[in-house]
């Protein structure tokens, strides 16, 4: 949401595309630079503005004047970042704009809407709005269940977002290689909210979730995490997880014994630490529910065939 809890590092805020209406979401550190900042919101629209070079807006969303534009610089980034961190009003909606040129009419989402539709696009509340260009845009880049998510967690450039930020680094493992090749092929960006939950859903309902989800793309950054090959298989498997409330890792019985890539037993990163914050909580959260389900499953399979679980999930 584009307001911070007291004390927070990170924000996750909305942004739409001025021309498309497509919108996403970032993370916005208070340590940010405008450059990163940048090259990742350029990423994330990568389909809507290609090769094209843009800029990036921002606009009072209770404002019907396009004079109150605002271009985002690094000369007021420093500002900017202040202004989101201290709950600043008016609140501004962040926009990308790849006319190569100054944009000379409102956006048409935002000179349509006014009252609490605004306060849904400012990012302030969770509900939904209604818009076929914004709707169908996020949709088909949010679940298309025929893609095959192993090939696109290795090569789309979301994917490569992910990677850069994490470091080319398993977040569990630390599997680490500077070597471009073995980067595509080792390192892949896994989703929290998984593909196969969203192929479930009725394909017309699909960004209303992402949405609530605050996520808006199944393959945003925010969703993704970098984990080498096999972590990536066991995290699918739901053997790995992501304890919420301890902020730890959690490793299944049947995978204890099992070797890394970085030739370590998974045993050794069980309760290790979750050193990353820029996912956020609730969708986190939601992961960490359905691997507990899955676990409680496996362990009543286990009991109704004989087997024992040695007290562990």
């Amino acid at each position: 949401r584009d307001e911070a809890a007291p004390g927070a590092e990170t924000l996750t805020i909305p942004v739409w595309h001025w021309e498309h209406l497509s919108r996403s979401s970032i993370a916005l550190s208070k340590l940010s630079s405008y450059h990163l900042f940048e090259a990742q919101v350029g990423e994330l629209f990568s389909d809507e503005i290609g090769s094209n070079e843009f800029r990036l807006y921002t606009l009072p969303f209770e404002s019907d004047e396009l004079d109150e534009k605002l271009r985002l610089t690094s000369e007021n980034f420093t500002q900017f970042i202040e202004d989101k961190f201290s709950g600043k009003r008016p609140r501004r909606i962040l926009y990308v704009s790849n006319t190569g040129s100054t944009p000379t009419k409102l956006p048409m989402l935002l000179s349509k809407l006014s009252g609490n539709k605004r306060e849904s696009i400012a990012g302030d509340n969770s509900s939904t709005v209604s818009n076929n260009s914004s709707g169908n845009k996020r949709e088909s880049s949010a679940g298309d269940s025929k893609s095959n998510s192993s090939t696109l967690s290795r090569n789309s450039k979301k994917a490569l977002c992910c990677k850069r930020r994490d470091k080319f680094t398993c977040r569990l493992c630390d599997y680490y290689t500077d070597c471009e090749e073995a980067q595509t092929k080792q390192l892949e960006a896994a989703h929290i909210y998984e593909i196969e939950e969203l192929a479930a859903i009725p394909k017309e309902e699909r960004h209303k979730i992402l949405e609530a989800m605050e996520i808006y793309d199944i393959n945003n950054p925010l969703n993704l995490i970098t984990l080498c090959e096999v972590c990536h298989n066991f995290f699918d498997e739901q053997r790995i997880g992501i304890n919420t409330e301890s902020n730890n890792w959690i490793i299944t019985a049947s995978i204890m014994n099992k070797i890394s890539q970085t030739k370590r037993p998974y045993k050794v990163f069980h309760g290790k630490t979750v050193g990353f914050d820029t996912i956020p909580k609730h969708v986190l959260a939601h992961r960490y529910g359905r691997f507990t389900a899955k676990a409680h499953s496996r362990e009543v399979m286990s009991i109704e065939s004989g087997g024992a679980m040695d007290g562990k999930i």
